[in-house]
């Protein structure tokens, strides 16, 4: 696609995620330097907010997705725009409404940030 396609694209999500989305928190758990003397490793917290909106997967989707998505998980279609950075299920957890979510898997465009898939499941 085209750069002037995708920007495109990317004003119509972020419109319509702002008036229709929530704001969902990423916070971001980085493992620091285990420290000799206390025994301890101390961890960097970091929290991001970004318009996004949680989805129920349809039973179809769940039943054909060979286990990859169980009962419960949901997706969430995050607006990338204002992100720095791509959510990473090594380390980002989600929570929209209070309820945290673990980030199961990240589907992102192939050449322009315009959205993120989010495959979420409750913590």
């Amino acid at each position: 696609m085209t750069a002037a396609l995708y920007k495109s694209l990317s004003k119509t999500a972020n419109s319509l995620l702002t008036i229709y989305g929530k704001d969902i928190t990423i916070t971001r758990t980085v493992n620091g330097a285990y420290d000799t003397a206390t025994g301890n490793v101390s961890n960097t917290v970091t929290t991001h907010t970004a318009k996004g909106q949680l989805f129920q997967y349809k039973d179809m989707t769940i039943a054909m997705s060979g286990g990859l998505i169980k009962q419960g998980d949901r997706y969430i279609i995050l607006d990338a725009s204002r992100l720095t950075f791509t959510p990473d299920p090594n380390t980002d957890e989600v929570t929209v409404d209070g309820v945290r979510w673990a980030i199961v898997a990240v589907k992102k465009p192939v050449d322009e940030q315009v959205i993120y898939e989010l495959q979420v499941r409750n913590v």
